[in-house]
């Protein structure tokens, strides 16, 4: 088949109609000519008709078609201009006429019924005045940064404006027009990598296109372009293919200043844009690092003359520096960042500070003389020191003039909005984003905190005029500036020593805190008259006094201003006696007062973090909802916007994004206190978010109130237009009905009850909406929110909403006053006296002030349910809410302090939340509890490492070689590797394993013969079979064990000695596992940690299942704990373990809601265990009776003997084992056994009698004994009194196998440390789908027993860390774009190690697709050696080989799809050809009518032609597509015979980790490529299919897509039309894939399939072929 012929070619005739596309010329299209042309076609007209309302909402109002991009560049060589014919519809007057029936009825989404259903009666069908944020889903508009190669110029210019286009002007039209095209197609080569020797430099060029394109200004006044303007010159390679090739190589050549910010903007733009930051280094030739070298040397003098650059260009250069600083990863740029932050830069420290710092520190001093011993041997001296030596001083002598500058304009600052580089403040807010980057790496912050605190910044920061402007919505650039230094201030004073990298407890920080002052009192008593007065006063003030800010700056007044200068920096040494009197001295405050603040600061109370967080509310409040800072891309009200899916904010106007007072997860972490913290505050703010988007839709459903009396006229109530099904309005005035005392220690109310009623009263509250509220849990997190713009403008933007305060649901009581079912135990227990002090009381006015008993409200439940009235009585329900005590200690202090009304008074409706997503409390405390641990509290007696990390590191380290102390609650083989430091192997089982010259494994049934044996282990240095005698095996069979020893001459090499498994049953391995997944079995078992990437269909269940039977086998009283993100991955685990069956039923357990819905017959809950077990437990009693009637008991004492457990032990113990040592003792030394086999009549029919004593002993112990053991591990059941011990001793003791999805484990956390349950190794599926905290949970759900290596820190049992995933496909899900983006939220703990080298499996040997299919991803896990596919999983190569067996797994692969003359397509659906068009009612809810029908007729083929409707899967990338689909579905299959609904209907992320033999997809977009350029969304959506993919889009776009290209250059050797062969029947099927395709049919537009269809069914339906009606 040639390659597709591009549509595009017909785009440039100027016309009014669109030209039909024309199949291949060997394959003409037979369909009736009325159908080639689109824009005739009547589903188009009724398509764009039904989706009227949506378009009117959406972007669909810029129809440009789009140019490709060679078209582009070709034509803008040759100075011809590019005509683009604007797509329009004509559709045919209104005449339906020949509309087939599958286009009869327009649709409209469920969604959007949903939402009509939701809106007011008066109000439906009406647009909306003002779209309002709602919060994305994880299916919703999301640009995961995309980690793809740049292919060439023409695909990544294309995709470049595709990713763009959101952003008004950026389109591909415009990119063809675009002046930068001409320009890159005559100065640097296009879409190739280019040679320095054929590009001529040109800094003249370079000046041009910096001003004209980056930032404006110049020679000529440019204006300042947009971020748009830099999206375009990336997309040309103007980095890769010019700016990189004509740097010099020479070390002295002069670099212009344009070359190198030119090359700053456009590196900040690929981390922005999530592409590899530093593939150009290597772009194009192996001098690359020695043009770097050049770069850096230029970008770091530029540094030094920082201040003479343009607010814009410093604010752009010290983005990069950034960019630098956090990518030490990469070898190159961490050899040279390292430099700029080594001990050298202490040459610009006060000489006295120096002193102090290499005197406390010893070997600090033995590397500050090497340092000046090799300065002077190459004679350099503190007047020619190089750049790298003053590069950290530069910045901060250039941060000090900014600070000077923000002060003088403080006044702009406060009202100029926040963009990069528009005021000094937002400049300074960049400099704190860069002190941030250093402070939060150890290899970076050794030296810079000194140096910084040497010069007083935080002094200054402190005193600045702007540092108290936190408040500002939308954000200003003094509100940024004062949130950065808020967010600056705690790193400077976290809990780790610097040059020792101790992690340090609060308690160890405090006593240095106090020694310190001890020292100044010292220091100021022996030198009374200098420092008189405060000899007297201030050295006999206690150290928790002195600590009191007022106390000590008293004392200080009391010295004259060059006294106190002298004791702050001559003696005590605190800042640089210059620090002051610099170059640019602070000119908002004066010497004493900076003297004074440095004073204090230094002596203040340390603050600790996790004293903060313990007491921070977890709900948050309106005033956390709606900061600007947190959600900034909500805030840009047309001055900002959101570069499509990046989720960071980029100002209309601005060059680079914004720095943001967030948290960001990193490579790596000063100490696990440091990690937990900024993991709390980044879920945390996640969670807002979240409630945040239900908070602001709940205020848009049900609009603003009205007030009016009650219907007793005593009181206002609240009446609203709308309403919603997860919010209602209150009745009546909420009541605080109780006020808790403080607990001892705390200040906040121990207890905030707050009572509200609410009324089904409105038609819209169906039965079901009513169930699902009186389904509500205790501990339910619930929302008060009071909704009343009254004018404000603020609040109208925030849709009304005044006030939110969030609580847990206590009671819920009916009319009657009775408690809900779900809260009726509450009644029985811990809530009794609640209960008898504040019942609510009753709505009849006769009985009005009374309150019931307990006994009452039980006796009142117990006659309702004997007169059969199961549910709640009447439609009026009242609430008892727990609201969050801390915030209400926060309110009344600021409602006091403000003199303002009680917003808990005011609420007007009650929110609840989906339950699925209303979990993040129980997470936010779970982190909480984790850091409130006592081994996180580390010992200051902690053995210091046993070796430093060098200043400058190595440059083939991946990672700084420092040491992190034990006690942090992970293993300590781990804490290193999970901090991200030291060898990233450090943790590998076979480096673990080198202290041992060998270790042994059982492999059980893992192999298939003794030739599986041979291959699994090719780098073995040699396989030899050693028989039970130690002689050679000569017939090896299974099940084996393996021993492996290193070899004396390599430690590397081994060598495996297999010998026979003794004990194991024959095997039966069905499963021939690769080498690749033998040797993630093998590591899986070992000691350390083991990770797994498993490319889609590679069988990572199958290895993780293996994994779990081995560890069984060899380890049979320890413990596993198996994790997945969803319960599907979990469920599906434990069906193969059960299904195995190489573990007795009785060892697994299964907790949380998911186990509803595991198929098989067993019930693994923890409940249904204790039900089994006791069922069990009568069967072997049952069992032992009949051994004792067979043993010649009689009748009353056999039952005596099965009584009990116990009674059976007895009975063992004096019975059966007598019995059978009695029988051995005759035998033994007789030829023949005597007749006489004590359990002959037991075993009878079970066993074959045995024939020797061996026999015998095998047999007793096989069938006899095992069955008192078994009795023995249920005895406890018996004497536990109550069903939750015997739960408790389920866990804790008998259950081997422990599985658990990573949500329950946040949510238990507390009742597993309560039990005490201990485990011993944790295997994670999906560990690349969870976020860091969620992969570290697991870890954490026993507490440390023992000690570790240096005997002073409990250490946590784990043995063995499995984490098994694909970072290839789609990541955490994450809904706040800039938590995602900005702060790495979205990057898992098992893509981080990856990044980090941690050694790791990958499988590769699929056996899911057809090889064809797997080719379409495959090349996104290499070539060595790649992504291979099983034998079975290929169809024969020709004709003349011999066809697989019928029936055989490999006759299924062997054999085309029945109807399609292709096994994949990429089937184009763009507006050219067919009509389809994206539609966008709402934010990130995109539909595309056309595509969806063409998806739905595909189907309706498919099962026309007899494909079961189970086999078939459509996706889609949208959740708006998916409800299209479902609608769609709905109306033309689910209710007809013919067809049915099929297997899913889904998202591309819903359905990651499931397949399905045919998979339809529909990629929706048409205008821009949006989040689906994400290539591991790509790699999702292709490798979901075993035997059919169909993709529908807009070929032209996606084609153009650079991470795309592998895949569409297959696509592209196939035809854009849908091909069919509708004569082929799936049950008559027998035509081969190696054989030619017939003669197709090719569907020109989607009325011809329709028309297909509609004629099929007919004649079906008439009595034509039969037709599975399934």
């Amino acid at each position: 088949m040639p390659p597709r012929r591009s549509s595009r070619s017909v785009s440039n005739q100027k016309s009014n109609t669109q030209p039909s596309l024309e199949a291949p010329a060997e394959h003409p299209a037979s369909v009736p000519a009325s159908a080639k042309n689109p824009r005739s076609s009547n589903l188009t007209s009724s398509a764009k008709s039904s989706a009227s309302s949506r378009k009117a909402q959406s972007h669909s109002s810029h129809k440009n078609v789009n140019v490709s991009a060679d078209m582009m560049v070709a034509a803008a060589a040759a100075g011809a201009p590019i005509d683009v014919v604007p797509a329009t519809a004509t559709g045919n007057g209104g005449d339906t006429s020949g509309t087939p029936a599958l286009n009869e009825r327009k649709h409209s989404s469920a969604r959007k019924r949903a939402r009509d259903n939701d809106a007011p009666p008066g109000a439906r069908n009406q647009k909306s005045q003002k779209s309002t944020s709602r919060p994305p889903t994880d299916d919703d508009d999301e640009n995961v940064g995309a980690n793809a190669d740049a292919v060439d110029i023409v695909a990544h210019a294309a995709a470049r404006a595709a990713g763009n286009a959101a952003m008004p002007g950026v389109s591909l039209r415009r990119l063809a027009d675009d002046p930068l095209m001409s320009l890159a197609a005559e100065r640097w080569a296009v879409g190739e990598a280019s040679s320095s020797a054929s590009i001529a430099r040109d800094d003249e060029l370079v000046r041009d296109v910096y001003h004209r394109e980056l930032v404006g200004g110049g020679p000529k006044n440019m204006p300042t372009p947009s971020r748009r303007r830099r999206s375009v010159l990336d997309a040309t390679r103007y980095l890769e293919a010019f700016l990189q090739p004509t740097l010099p190589t020479e070390t002295d050549a002069v670099v212009s200043d344009e070359h190198v910010l030119s090359i700053a903007a456009l590196v900040c733009e690929k981390r922005h844009s999530g592409v590899p930051v530093w593939a150009w280094v290597h772009a194009n030739e192996a001098d690359g690092e020695k043009r770097l070298d050049v770069f850096f040397s230029a970008a770091i003098a530029l540094t030094a003359r920082i201040s003479e650059l343009a607010a814009v260009e410093r604010d752009a250069l010290l983005a990069f520096l950034g960019v630098v600083f956090t990518s030490l990863e990469q070898p190159f740029v961490r050899v040279r960042a390292l430099k700029l932050v080594s001990i050298s830069a202490w040459h610009l420290m006060s000489e006295s500070r120096r002193e102090l710092e290499l005197a406390l520190n010893p070997k600090l001093e033995r590397a500050w003389k090497k340092l000046l011993a090799r300065e002077a041997k190459e004679k350099m001296d503190t007047a020619s020191l190089p750049n790298d030596v003053k590069f950290l001083a530069g910045v901060l002598d250039s941060f000090e003039v900014e600070l000077n500058a923000a002060a003088d304009d403080a006044a702009t600052a406060t009202t100029t909005p926040a963009v990069p580089g528009a005021h000094a403040a937002a400049v300074c807010a960049r400099y704190l984003e860069l002190l941030m980057c250093l402070y939060n790496q150890l290899a970076t912050r050794r030296y810079v905190r000194t140096l910084v605190d040497d010069r007083g910044i935080a002094a200054r920061l402190a005193l600045h005029p702007l540092a108290a402007s936190t408040n500002g919505s939308p954000l200003t650039c003094a509100s940024l500036f004062a949130k950065m230094r808020l967010a600056f201030e705690p790193l400077s004073a976290f809990e780790v020593d610097d040059h020792t990298y101790q992690p340090l407890s609060i308690d160890e920080v405090r006593r240095r805190h106090d020694a310190s002052i001890l020292q100044m009192q010292a220091l100021i008593h022996a030198r009374k008259p200098l420092y008189a007065p405060l000899d007297t006063t201030l050295c006999f003030e206690s150290v928790k006094h002195v600590t009191g800010q007022g106390v000590l700056r008293a004392h200080l007044r009391e010295l004259s201003a060059e006294r106190l200068k002298m004791l702050t920096c001559t003696s005590l040494r605190i800042v640089s006696s210059t620090a002051f009197a610099s170059s640019t001295p602070p000119s908002f405050c004066d010497e004493r007062t900076f003297h004074e603040e440095c004073m204090v600061r230094r002596y203040a109370r340390p603050q600790d973090a996790v004293e903060a967080i313990n007491l921070m509310p977890l709900f948050p409040t309106e005033v956390e909802l709606f900061d600007a800072a947190n959600f900034a891309e909500d805030e840009s009200d047309g001055t900002a916007a959101d570069d499509e899916g990046t989720g960071v904010l980029v100002a209309s106007n601005a060059d680079v994004a914004l720095p943001l007072p967030l948290p960001r997860l990193s490579l790596q972490y000063l100490t696990l206190k440091d990690y937990l913290t900024r993991c709390f505050h980044l879920h945390r703010l996640e969670s807002t978010y979240e409630i945040k988007g239900d908070v602001v839709d709940t205020a848009r459903r049900l609009g603003m109130p009205s007030y009016r009396s009650d219907r007793n006229g005593s009181s206002s109530c609240a009446f609203f237009p709308g309403w919603s099904r997860m919010a209602l309005p209150l009745r009546d005035t909420p009541k605080l009905v109780d006020i808790g005392a403080p607990r001892l220690g705390e200040a906040k109310p121990s207890l905030v009850l707050l009572e509200v009623k609410v009324s089904f009263d409105r038609r819209e509250y169906s039965p079901q909406i009513m169930a699902d509220w009186d389904d509500i849990r205790p501990n339910e997190a619930m929302f008060m929110l009071t909704l009343d713009a009254s004018g404000d403008a603020n609040l109208q933007r925030h849709g009304g909403v005044r006030h939110v305060r969030g609580g847990e649901v206590l009671m819920v009581f009916d009319a009657e006053g009775n408690p809900l079912p779900n809260f009726r135990h509450v009644a029985q227990t811990s809530q009794s006296e609640y209960f008898q002090r504040h019942r609510p009381r009753k709505n009849d006015s006769n009985d009005a002030g009374v309150r019931m008993s307990i006994e009452g409200i039980m006796e009142a439940s117990m006659l309702r349910g004997a007169r059969g009235e199961s549910g709640p009585s009447g439609r009026e329900r009242t609430f008892a809410i727990a609201m969050d005590a801390a915030r209400y200690h926060a309110d009344m202090k600021a409602m006091e302090a403000a003199n303002s009304a009680n917003p808990y008074l005011g609420f007007n409706v009650l929110l609840r939340r989906s339950p699925e997503a209303n979990n993040f409390k129980s997470v936010l405390e779970c982190v909480r509890d984790v850091l409130n641990e006592d081994q996180l509290q580390l010992s200051a007696a902690a053995a210091p490492p046993d070796q430093l990390a060098p200043a400058e590191m190595e440059a083939d380290a991946s990672v700084p070689a420092i040491r992190a102390v034990g006690g942090s609650g992970l293993p300590e083989w781990l804490e290193d590797v999970f901090l991200g430091y030291g060898s990233p192997d450090a943790a590998h089982p076979d480096v673990l394993a080198e202290e041992a010259s060998s270790y042994e494994l059982d492999f059980s049934d893992t192999f298939v013969d003794a030739e599986h044996v041979r291959e699994s282990f090719p780098e073995a240095v040699s396989v030899e079979f050693v028989g039970a005698d130690g002689a050679v095996w000569k017939n090896p069979a299974p099940p084996f064990r393996c021993q492996f020893d290193r070899t004396s001459d390599d430690d590397q090499s081994t060598a495996v000695r297999v010998m026979p498994s003794a004990g194991s049953p024959a095997t039966n391995a069905s499963l021939r596992f690769s080498p690749a997944q033998v040797n993630a079995i093998r590591l899986g078992c070992m000691r350390g940690l083991s990770l797994v990437v498993g490319p889609p269909g590679t069988g990572k269940t199958d290895v993780a299942v293996q994994i779990l039977s081995l560890l069984h086998r060899n380890f049979p009283r320890e413990r596993v704990l198996i994790v997945t993100h969803s319960n599907a991955a979990l469920n599906d685990i434990f069906q193969k373990l059960f299904v195995k069956d190489t573990i007795a039923q009785r060892y697994l357990l299964r907790l949380g809601a998911g186990e509803r819905s595991l198929g098989v017959s067993e019930d693994f809950s923890n409940t249904g265990r204790v039900d089994a077990t006791l069922q069990r437990r009568l069967e072997l009693l049952g069992e032992v009776e009949r051994l004792a009637l067979a043993m010649g008991m009689s009748e009353d004492d056999a039952k005596d003997a099965a009584y009990t457990c116990e009674s059976a032990a007895r009975f063992h113990l004096l019975h059966v084992s007598r019995s059978f040592e009695q029988y051995a003792k005759e035998a033994e030394g007789q030829k023949t056994l005597p007749s006489s086999f004590p359990f002959a009549s037991f075993l009878s029919g079970a066993a074959e009698l045995p024939k020797d004593l061996e026999e015998a002993r095998a047999c007793y112990e096989h069938h006899v004994k095992t069955l008192f053991d078994e009795l023995e591990e249920y005895r406890p059941f018996e004497v536990l009194p109550t069903h939750g011990k015997r739960l408790s001793y389920l866990l804790v003791h008998q259950s081997k196998v422990v599985a658990m999805t990573t949500t329950h484990a946040a949510l238990k956390r507390k009742d597993f440390l309560a039990s005490g349950w201990q485990y011993d190794t944790l295997v994670m599926e999906e560990s690349a789908q969870v976020t860091e905290i969620d992969a570290l949970i697991p870890m954490m759900l026993q507490r440390s027993t023992g000690a570790g290596s240096g005997g002073n820190a409990p250490q946590s049992r784990l043995k063995r860390i499995v984490l098994i995933g694909d970072h290839n496909q789609l990541p955490p899900v994450v809904q706040n774009h800039v938590l995602s983006s900005y702060s790495n939220l979205e990057v898992s703990l098992f893509a981080r190690l990856v990044r980090l080298g941690v050694p790791h499996v990958t499988l590769d040997l699929q056996g899911r697709s057809r090889e064809t299919l797997c080719d379409l991803y495959a090349w996104r896990y290499g070539t060595s050696p790649g992504l291979r596919t099983l034998d079975t999983c290929k169809a024969c190569e020709n004709e003349k080989s011999t066809p697989p067996s019928s029936g055989s797994m490999r006759s299924t692969y062997d054999l085309a799809n029945a109807g399609f003359a292709h096994d994949y397509q990429f089937i184009d659906v763009s507006e050219e050809t067919m009509g389809g068009e994206e539609s966008c009612p709402r934010p990130h809810y995109v539909q595309n009518l056309v595509e969806a029908e063409y998806v739905v007729a595909t189907y309706m083929y498919m099962r026309m032609i007899g494909y079961p409707r189970e086999s078939i899967v459509l996706l889609t990338t949208y959740v708006g597509q998916r409800d299209l689909l479902e609608d769609v579905v709905a109306r033309r299959c689910a209710q007809h015979p013919l067809f049915g609904r099929p297997r899913a209907i889904s998202t591309v992320d819903r359905f990651q980790g499931q397949q399905s033999d045919f998979v339809l997809v529909s990629l929706v977009r048409t205008k821009s490529v949006g989040y689906v350029r994400d290539v591991r969304r790509l790699v999702v959506a292709l490798s979901r299919a075993r035997l059919g993919l169909y993709v529908f889009g807009k070929f032209d776009l996606f084609r153009d897509v650079a991470e795309w290209k592998p895949a569409m250059d297959k696509f592209n050797t196939r035809p854009s039309k849908l091909a069919l062969i509708p004569t082929e029947k799936v049950s008559e099927m027998s035509r081969r894939m190696c054989q030619p395709i017939p003669r197709p049919f090719f569907v020109e537009h989607v009325n011809a399939l329709a028309e297909l269809v509609t004629n099929s069914c007919a004649k079906l339906v008439g009595g034509g072929d039969d037709a599975d009606k399934e």
